[in-house]
């Protein structure tokens, strides 16, 4: 069974991350997770906001993935918190305008202390956009 240690951040990938803005991790998941996941959200009847993981628990493997906790542990330390704000922002291909929107305040900080994960259960394009 892998461990977090494991999947730390080197040096160089932790600069990357502070010159880009973002790191990707692609996990080893189960087979059919994502897939798992991408039905029952599809299948969600409205947006449950916060409670994005009650009503889809199946995220909950994906954060908790030793390559997740690997990366956020080399960018937040090991004490890091996993905050409660979660949110399911689904927008279709063609499907008309989304609005540009701010989560919280945008606070200025030398320090990383906020850290805004997004994961995709398939494949995304461009048109997809703008995140």
């Amino acid at each position: 069974m892998s461990t977090v240690t494991e999947y730390l951040l080197s040096d160089a990938q932790v600069a990357q991350f502070v010159v880009t803005g973002y790191h990707l991790v692609e996990p080893d998941l189960p087979a059919g997770l994502n897939d798992t996941i991408a039905e029952k959200l599809e299948g969600l009847q409205n947006n449950p906001g916060d409670a994005i993981t009650d009503a889809v628990p199946e995220l909950w493997q994906v954060l908790e993935h030793p390559a997740v906790g690997g990366a956020l542990v080399s960018l937040l330390g090991p004490d890091y918190e996993v905050q409660g704000h979660r949110h399911w922002h689904c927008k279709q291909p063609h499907s008309g305008y989304m609005q540009w929107h701010q989560d919280s305040t945008n606070n200025r900080d030398r320090r990383l202390n906020r850290f805004l994960g997004l994961y995709y259960p398939t494949d995304v394009t461009a048109d997809m956009g703008p995140t």
